[in-house]
């Protein structure tokens, strides 16, 4: 089951009662002009695998509900207004592509990414403000396919001291 309005010039905010959609798979709400923050209700969608609210208007962080998202596998925040950090993803271990490119997203990535699934994983963290070094769990991920981290203030771990 599923939810597409990709493309519709959607105006306003998201409405917190597509948390009450319980049996949904997809939700895809990118390329409108969506505005505000993210519904904390949406981490009541504990079947949801994708999520796509790319290309909005967006703004906030994201939601500490969503580490209730443990089927989510498709995240697609990118080109919106979100800051903060994305602490909260560690706990999605399903999860195998993230697209948050072009925010204010910031901090460190959390090292336990990616850590729950051996499927091949997709990232663009591109265009924001993280900081640190790329978790060293990710040099060691045979299946990570795509990884684009450009733009952002990783600190080079070759001149870190030990």
């Amino acid at each position: 089951k599923y939810l597409n309005l990709l493309g519709n010039n959607l105006t306003g905010a998201i409405p917190s009662s597509l948390g009450k959609l319980s049996e949904i798979d997809a939700l895809i709400l990118g390329e409108n002009a969506l505005q505000g923050e993210l519904p904390a209700s949406i981490g009541n969608l504990r079947t949801l695998q994708l999520l796509d609210v790319g290309s909005n208007e967006l703004t906030s962080t994201i939601p500490s509900s969503f580490a209730n998202l443990e089927s989510l596998k498709y995240l697609v925040l990118e080109s919106n207004r979100f800051n903060g950090t994305v602490d909260v993803l560690e706990s999605m271990k399903n999860l195998t592509v993230l697209l948050i490119r072009s925010n204010s997203f910031s901090g460190a990535l959390p090292d336990g990414l990616f850590s729950g699934t051996s499927d091949n994983v997709v990232v663009d963290i591109g265009d924001n403000k993280f900081t640190d070094v790329l978790p060293s769990s990710f040099a060691n991920m045979s299946n990570l396919v795509s990884l684009i981290g450009a733009k952002n203030s990783f600190a080079n771990s070759a001149t870190q001291p030990a």
